[in-house]
């Protein structure tokens, strides 16, 4: 049996046994199959919304007051269209990872922190700006970095 090596020697003996990949210039039609050699940059947001990052309910933080009480006025499921909550304070949107989040909205409260009081009705456990912060994804221009 052949003892393992470790991962740093690994990827040694992968660096020194590839060959270079040499730059070609082609279209977007013929690059399947294809290395990437550099950075893409968008020219505009991709995606062009900002996106939750969890199922939860999206909501104006501002709007958190002492009870955490909202009342669920639309369901957003990923792909669905934009959308916005509305200018009736107490209200929330109920959103699935990945989709567009209200622009009239300013964080995502994951399912975790919340509780079903009813059909309609959620209370937050959590009520501070900062333990949601994370949860919302904002629109951006850079696409990806692959190699």
């Amino acid at each position: 049996m052949h003892s393992l090596i470790q991962p740093n020697e690994a990827s040694a003996l992968i660096r020194a046994n590839l060959r270079p990949a040499e730059t070609v210039f082609c279209s977007i039609e013929t690059c399947a199959g294809r290395i990437l050699r550099q950075e893409i940059l968008a020219d505009r947001p991709f995606p062009p919304f900002n996106r939750s990052m969890m199922d939860g309910y999206a909501l104006r933080a501002t709007e958190i007051g002492d009870d955490g009480i909202f009342t669920i006025k639309v369901q957003v499921p990923a792909g669905s269209a934009k959308t916005l909550l509305g200018t009736e304070s107490g209200h929330c949107a109920e959103i699935m990872t990945g989709a567009c989040v209200p622009d009239d909205t300013d964080c995502v409260v994951p399912y975790e922190a919340t509780e079903r009081i009813d059909e309609s009705t959620i209370r937050l456990l959590i009520r501070t700006s900062r333990a949601i912060a994370s949860t919302l994804m904002p629109a951006t221009v850079r696409v990806a970095k692959f190699c």
